[in-house]
């Protein structure tokens, strides 16, 4: 994490390391800062079409060096969620963010994000992500 240009490092520089916390419908959204640079978005619950276009304004609305949106306690997503995600990823890319999703213990959403979103960069842990 020493790589980090002072100038890049964004909102998450200023934010507490205790983090936001919000609700969409069936799903719960949090984001912390452990490192300067560095956003980590934690995703639970359901990802449907309820909520799909809020929970991808709400991570396209982060944007740190690197941004790490762990994935791992959503019990279901709908196609339409997978890809308002990957909507928020190319956003966040145009701005200069690394994206990284994670989906540890989660094999049947690997394979959706895998097959609606096969752009995402897919991780296995937060700690791997965060690399």
């Amino acid at each position: 994490m020493d790589d980090l240009a002072p100038e890049r490092v964004g909102r998450c520089a200023s934010r507490s390391f205790a983090g936001e916390f919000s609700r969409y419908g069936l799903a719960a959204v949090r984001a912390v800062c452990p490192a300067p640079g560095l956003e980590l978005l934690m995703v639970s619950g359901e990802l449907d079409l309820t909520n799909s276009a809020e929970v991808g304004a709400w991570v396209e609305a982060h944007g740190a060096e690197r941004v790490v949106v762990d994935l791992s306690e959503v019990g279901f997503a709908a196609a339409r969620a997978v890809g308002r995600l990957d909507e928020a990823r190319r956003a966040l890319q145009r701005r200069g963010c690394a994206v990284r999703f994670v989906v540890s213990h989660n094999p049947p959403l690997g394979r959706v994000l895998r097959l609606v979103g096969s752009s995402l960069d897919l991780y296995d842990s937060v700690a791997l992500a965060c690399r």
